[in-house]
């Protein structure tokens, strides 16, 4: 009986964690952060300010293919961190990061085709004398994503927009292209499967817009302004 209690209390204990911050995928590379939905701040507390800066860091074990070093944020430039700001419609802290182009001081940008199993994290204030535990984002809802490949096969772009008509190369109509489009906020716009080299395609307003054409073996991505 011991035993069960022990095994709900930690069960219930997990799920309050994950209820504190959330790390939801939204698109391949882009995942979305939420945090103090309940007003509960005992991961890290923010003590009134309105942004917490994100310092992250990828374990070469936490890539497929290994990657063959780590990929760290610079603790010393706030600037360069990503960061979730309180929303006061949501009653909460929330915030969106694009994994495909965040630039990790000193290493770069994860290769594309990256499988990205999991990755650290840290919640800190912008001084960085106040922060939390090193945490993993699996814990907190990740899921693995790869990210996408660009736009070239062997030198060649594969695909292209222009005048309101997505472009593809021949090649890959056999390979069952769809076409997703998202904003920069990671929401889907846009699916369609791709069957002509040419095919129309409006958006909704001006902007700049992630394309991911998915195929049987890769996804190509590109952004694009509209």
């Amino acid at each position: 009986m011991k035993r069960k209690l022990l095994v709900l209390l930690l069960g219930l204990t997990g799920m309050m964690l994950r209820a504190q911050l959330t790390i939801t995928n939204v698109s391949p590379g882009v995942v979305e952060l939420s945090y103090g939905a309940s007003g509960d701040y005992s991961i890290y507390d923010p003590q009134g300010d309105a942004t917490i800066y994100i310092y992250m860091w990828v374990d070469q074990n936490q890539t497929s293919p290994q990657i063959g070093q780590q990929y760290n944020d610079d603790w010393n430039d706030a600037a360069s961190l990503e960061a979730i700001h309180w929303d006061n419609n949501l009653n909460k802290f929330v915030g969106t990061i694009n994994l495909n182009q965040h630039n990790f001081p000193g290493e770069g940008i994860l290769p594309d085709g990256t499988q990205l199993l999991d990755f650290k994290l840290i919640l800190r204030n912008q001084a960085g004398n106040r922060q939390s535990v090193d945490l993993t984002a699996s814990t907190y809802g990740f899921q693995a994503t790869t990210l996408p490949v660009e736009t070239t096969q062997s030198g060649i772009q594969v695909f292209a927009y222009s005048g309101g008509k997505l472009f593809v190369s021949p090649e890959l109509l056999n390979q069952n292209p769809v076409l997703q489009v998202y904003d920069l906020s990671g929401r889907l716009i846009r699916e369609t499967r791709i069957e002509n080299a040419e095919t129309p395609l409006t958006l909704p307003a001006p902007g700049v817009y992630v394309f991911l054409l998915r195929t049987e073996t890769k996804t190509y991505y590109r952004k694009i302004g509209y």
